[in-house]
Protein backbone atom coordinates (compact mmCIF):
# COMPACT_ATOMS: atom_id res chain seq x y z
CA UNK A 1 0.00 0.00 0.00
CA UNK A 2 2.96 2.36 0.41
CA UNK A 3 3.41 2.37 -3.39
CA UNK A 4 -0.31 3.12 -3.89
CA UNK A 5 -0.60 0.44 -6.57
CA UNK A 6 -3.40 -2.00 -7.33
CA UNK A 7 -3.81 -5.77 -7.52
CA UNK A 8 -6.49 -6.67 -10.05
CA UNK A 9 -7.95 -10.01 -8.96
CA UNK A 10 -7.98 -12.34 -11.97
CA UNK A 11 -10.76 -14.94 -11.95
CA UNK A 12 -8.93 -17.68 -13.90
CA UNK A 13 -9.45 -20.91 -11.94
CA UNK A 14 -5.76 -21.82 -12.03
CA UNK A 15 -4.84 -18.47 -10.48
CA UNK A 16 -7.62 -18.58 -7.88
CA UNK A 17 -7.05 -22.11 -6.55
CA UNK A 18 -4.07 -23.52 -8.50
CA UNK A 19 -6.49 -26.13 -9.86
CA UNK A 20 -9.06 -26.46 -12.63
CA UNK A 21 -11.98 -25.62 -10.35
CA UNK A 22 -12.83 -22.57 -8.26
CA UNK A 23 -15.91 -20.73 -7.05
CA UNK A 24 -17.06 -17.27 -6.07
CA UNK A 25 -16.09 -17.84 -2.43
CA UNK A 26 -12.51 -18.61 -3.46
CA UNK A 27 -12.37 -15.31 -5.35
CA UNK A 28 -13.80 -13.45 -2.34
CA UNK A 29 -11.03 -15.06 -0.26
CA UNK A 30 -8.47 -13.42 -2.59
CA UNK A 31 -10.14 -10.03 -2.13
CA UNK A 32 -10.06 -10.50 1.66
CA UNK A 33 -6.41 -11.53 1.62
CA UNK A 34 -5.27 -8.55 -0.44
CA UNK A 35 -7.33 -6.20 1.73
CA UNK A 36 -5.79 -7.71 4.88
CA UNK A 37 -2.21 -7.49 3.59
CA UNK A 38 -2.24 -4.17 1.71
CA UNK A 39 -5.55 -2.45 2.43
CA UNK A 40 -8.76 -1.97 0.48
CA UNK A 41 -7.22 0.76 -1.68
CA UNK A 42 -5.03 -1.84 -3.40
CA UNK A 43 -7.64 -4.31 -4.67
CA UNK A 44 -9.61 -4.31 -7.92
CA UNK A 45 -11.88 -6.48 -10.06
CA UNK A 46 -9.81 -7.96 -12.91
CA UNK A 47 -12.00 -10.80 -14.16
CA UNK A 48 -10.11 -11.39 -17.46
CA UNK A 49 -13.27 -12.71 -19.12
CA UNK A 50 -11.78 -12.22 -22.57
CA UNK A 51 -8.63 -14.20 -21.97
CA UNK A 52 -9.12 -17.29 -19.82
CA UNK A 53 -10.44 -20.77 -20.53
CA UNK A 54 -12.08 -21.55 -17.18
CA UNK A 55 -13.88 -19.39 -14.64
CA UNK A 56 -15.07 -19.93 -11.09
CA UNK A 57 -18.54 -21.32 -10.54
CA UNK A 58 -20.80 -18.37 -9.82
CA UNK A 59 -18.70 -15.86 -11.81
CA UNK A 60 -19.56 -16.89 -15.35
CA UNK A 61 -19.56 -13.29 -16.64
CA UNK A 62 -19.83 -9.71 -15.38
CA UNK A 63 -23.54 -10.14 -14.70
CA UNK A 64 -22.44 -12.12 -11.62
CA UNK A 65 -20.53 -9.19 -10.10
CA UNK A 66 -23.49 -8.33 -7.84
CA UNK A 67 -23.14 -11.79 -6.27
CA UNK A 68 -19.46 -11.15 -5.54
CA UNK A 69 -20.30 -7.71 -4.14
CA UNK A 70 -22.97 -9.29 -1.91
CA UNK A 71 -20.40 -11.80 -0.65
CA UNK A 72 -17.91 -9.04 0.14
CA UNK A 73 -20.61 -7.10 2.00
CA UNK A 74 -21.43 -10.28 3.98
CA UNK A 75 -17.74 -10.33 4.92
CA UNK A 76 -18.07 -6.83 6.40
CA UNK A 77 -16.65 -4.86 3.50
CA UNK A 78 -18.03 -1.31 3.64
CA UNK A 79 -19.72 0.48 0.75
CA UNK A 80 -16.61 2.66 0.42
CA UNK A 81 -14.34 -0.40 0.22
CA UNK A 82 -16.53 -2.15 -2.37
CA UNK A 83 -16.78 0.97 -4.55
CA UNK A 84 -13.01 1.30 -4.37
CA UNK A 85 -12.55 -2.30 -5.53
CA UNK A 86 -15.16 -1.97 -8.28
CA UNK A 87 -13.37 0.88 -9.99
CA UNK A 88 -12.23 3.80 -7.89
CA UNK A 89 -8.86 2.19 -7.13
CA UNK A 90 -8.28 1.50 -10.81
CA UNK A 91 -9.13 5.08 -11.78
CA UNK A 92 -6.86 6.49 -9.05
CA UNK A 93 -3.89 4.38 -10.14
CA UNK A 94 -4.31 5.14 -13.83
CA UNK A 95 -4.63 8.86 -13.15
CA UNK A 96 -1.25 8.58 -11.40
CA UNK A 97 0.13 6.54 -14.32
CA UNK A 98 -0.91 9.26 -16.76
CA UNK A 99 0.80 11.92 -14.62
CA UNK A 100 4.03 9.94 -14.49
CA UNK A 101 3.85 9.12 -18.18
CA UNK A 102 3.52 12.75 -19.14
CA UNK A 103 6.36 13.84 -16.84
CA UNK A 104 9.05 11.22 -17.49
CA UNK A 105 10.31 8.81 -20.11
CA UNK A 106 9.38 5.14 -19.71
CA UNK A 107 12.10 3.09 -18.07
CA UNK A 108 10.14 0.15 -16.68
CA UNK A 109 11.60 -3.30 -17.09
CA UNK A 110 9.61 -6.50 -16.67
CA UNK A 111 10.43 -8.92 -13.88
CA UNK A 112 12.49 -11.77 -15.37
CA UNK A 113 10.34 -14.88 -15.74
CA UNK A 114 12.80 -16.97 -13.72
CA UNK A 115 12.06 -14.77 -10.68
CA UNK A 116 8.27 -15.20 -10.82
CA UNK A 117 8.04 -18.77 -12.12
CA UNK A 118 6.24 -21.25 -9.85
CA UNK A 119 3.55 -23.96 -10.07
CA UNK A 120 0.70 -21.45 -9.95
CA UNK A 121 1.95 -18.97 -12.57
CA UNK A 122 1.90 -19.35 -16.31
CA UNK A 123 4.52 -18.15 -18.74
CA UNK A 124 1.87 -16.20 -20.67
CA UNK A 125 3.45 -13.11 -22.19
CA UNK A 126 6.97 -14.50 -21.85
CA UNK A 127 6.70 -17.26 -24.44
CA UNK A 128 8.07 -17.01 -27.96
CA UNK A 129 10.02 -13.83 -27.34
CA UNK A 130 13.48 -13.33 -28.71
CA UNK A 131 14.24 -10.34 -26.50
CA UNK A 132 15.07 -11.98 -23.15
CA UNK A 133 11.54 -11.69 -21.78
CA UNK A 134 11.01 -8.00 -22.40
CA UNK A 135 7.36 -7.57 -23.51
CA UNK A 136 6.94 -6.25 -27.01
CA UNK A 137 5.03 -2.97 -26.97
CA UNK A 138 3.26 -1.41 -29.94
CA UNK A 139 3.31 2.34 -29.97
CA UNK A 140 -0.15 3.99 -30.05
CA UNK A 141 0.62 5.45 -33.45
CA UNK A 142 1.32 1.99 -34.89
CA UNK A 143 -1.92 0.64 -33.45
CA UNK A 144 -3.83 3.64 -34.84
CA UNK A 145 -2.33 3.07 -38.28
CA UNK A 146 -3.32 -0.60 -38.16
CA UNK A 147 -6.95 0.31 -37.38
CA UNK A 148 -6.98 3.00 -40.06
CA UNK A 149 -5.57 0.60 -42.64
CA UNK A 150 -8.14 -2.02 -41.68
CA UNK A 151 -11.06 0.35 -42.23
CA UNK A 152 -9.66 1.84 -45.44
CA UNK A 153 -9.14 -1.60 -46.95
CA UNK A 154 -12.60 -2.94 -46.09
Amino acid sequence: SEKQGIVMVNFYNQYVTCSSTANLLNVADHFDYIKKIAGYKTVGFGGDYDGVSSLPTGLDDVSFYPDLVAELLKRNWTDVEVKAALGENFLRVFQQVEQVKSNSPGDDEPIPYEQIKNQCRSGYGYEKQSNNGTPLVLLPSVVSLMYLAHYLLM
